[in-house]
């Protein structure tokens, strides 16, 4: 079976992730998930969703799924996973005419 993703969503949400936000790809049906430090604090400590306010029990919920079934989702990388310089440098290093690749990470470096 295959998936369909929207790339624009993927985008969206390495641009949002935070140290207090996680995005997480739902495997089985292509959804990106939003998933708060709060969140997955009170699904990890199995705290009565009536306590919350109802904005936030959908995202407790999911929470909850993605610590039950982690096999169904990925984590998409927050700020401290890309290193947008090594994605650069490995690009250069990989390009087919080594003299341009070469010189583009000759141009690149100390940048």
């Amino acid at each position: 079976m295959t998936l369909t993703v929207k790339l624009s969503e993927i985008v969206e949400a390495l641009d949002s992730a935070t140290e207090e936000l996680a995005y997480y790809l739902d495997k089985r049906t292509g959804e990106i998930i939003l998933v708060t430090d709060e969140d997955m604090q009170a699904a990890e400590d199995d705290e009565l969703i009536s306590e919350y306010p109802d904005w936030q029990r959908e995202s407790i919920l999911k929470a909850r799924e993605v610590l039950r079934d982690p096999d169904h989702f990925l984590q998409l990388p927050d700020q401290f996973d890309i290193h947008e310089y090594q994605i650069m440098e490995d690009f250069c290093i990989q390009f087919e005419d080594r003299d341009i690749g070469q010189e583009l990470h000759r141009l690149i470096k100390g940048s």
